[in-house]
């Protein structure tokens, strides 16, 4: 499954009922609110991992956070341990929410610490947090994210996303 038709399963179906699209080929992701017209969420030039991962974040996002860009987030592309230990903390859900999406379309996940320096470490407590939360998440899915997966379960053919016993094995960095 490519970017374009995970964009293109997102906008006929929930994005639909939300008034949100997903597009693709930005050089960053951001999700721009708009009162007027439908929300944007934009995902990293045309990378199917981007593109779930964003999604990830709008299902996780409440309504007060979808009015403001980017869900208020910070991003800082250069941290201190301290500061990548937080970004982690924030990033464990929308990356166990990202990987039952990848799942459920059939795509290879990979977690994302955005620092080469925690790759070389390993991260074994980012990897084990992501993983519980995972399997958390297969009895616990929002509304909006059950939406979402299973229009890509029904696409792909594959039936497996919500079973905790996927998400036995560790991700990789």
């Amino acid at each position: 499954m490519d970017a374009k038709l995970i964009a293109q399963i997102f906008n006929d179906g929930v994005g639909s009922k939300y008034q949100t699209l997903l597009k693709g080929g930005r050089s960053e992701p951001v999700f721009i609110p708009n009162k007027n017209m439908n929300d944007v969420i934009y995902f990293k030039a045309d990378y199917r991992s981007s593109a779930l991962h964003e999604v990830a974040h709008w299902c996780i996002a409440g309504a007060d956070r979808r009015r403001l860009v980017d869900y208020g987030y910070w991003y800082k592309e250069f941290r201190d341990a301290d500061q990548q230990l937080a970004f982690e903390q924030h990033e464990v859900k929308p990356q166990a929410l990202e990987w039952i999406f990848s799942q459920g379309a059939g795509i290879q996940f990979r977690l994302s610490v955005d620092n080469f320096q925690r790759i070389k470490s390993g991260c074994p407590d980012f990897k084990i947090a992501v993983r519980s939360e995972a399997i958390s998440l297969t009895s616990s899915i929002n509304k909006r994210a059950l939406s979402f997966l299973r229009d890509l379960m029904s696409v792909s053919g594959l039936k497996h996303a919500l079973l905790p016993e996927t998400y036995r094995e560790i991700p990789s960095c």
